[in-house]
């Protein structure tokens, strides 16, 4: 009998929710790191610094800067998370070599609206709060640029841990 061939089996929503799944996977073995420590330090001052600046800079803050934050990590997390799944199926894992992210698409414009937004928003602070936000948004970036590399990593464990329980690999 056939099933209809025009037909995905798996929908978008699906690789989304798997794709979201090995991210956070990836954010709570992160988390456990020593330098993630330092960052969640930095964050909560920050949080504690925005939530002082009113409502209307808040929405801004989430609107624009935050929500650019998020389309540039989902892209580059993404990006390693299928390289390293494909790398690890196919038996040929090797860590990403500097500057691969110029190779991610859609990476560098999402990085460009990044520091726009985060550009026109620290142009609305004081000093004192702008330097803050951007001493922030600096070791945010680094966090999610760094994440490349566990993304990759978390995707070729996958791969490994399917073709073992497939049969395909031995352990």
């Amino acid at each position: 009998m056939l099933y209809r061939p025009d037909k995905r089996i798996l929908t978008d929503e699906f690789i989304n929710t798997f794709l979201i799944t090995a991210a956070e996977e990836v954010e709570f073995f992160r988390s456990d790191q020593p330098d993630y420590s330092a960052f969640e330090k930095q964050r909560s001052s920050w949080n504690n610094t925005l939530s002082g600046l009113g409502e209307s800079l808040l929405r801004e803050y989430d609107s624009a800067v935050h929500r650019a934050f998020i389309d540039y990590q989902e892209l580059l997390e993404n990006y390693f998370i299928v390289k390293g799944l494909t790398e690890g199926l196919g038996g040929q894992i090797k860590p990403p070599p500097e500057g691969e992210t110029a190779a991610i698409p859609g990476l560098e414009e999402a990085e460009r609206r990044l520091l726009l937004a985060c550009r026109q928003f620290v142009g609305r602070l004081d000093e004192k709060a702008g330097a803050q936000c951007v001493e922030y948004l600096q070791v945010r970036k680094q966090i999610v640029d760094t994440g490349g590399a566990l993304c990759q990593r978390c995707g070729a464990e996958l791969a490994e841990a399917l073709l073992k329980k497939s049969g395909l690999l031995s352990s």
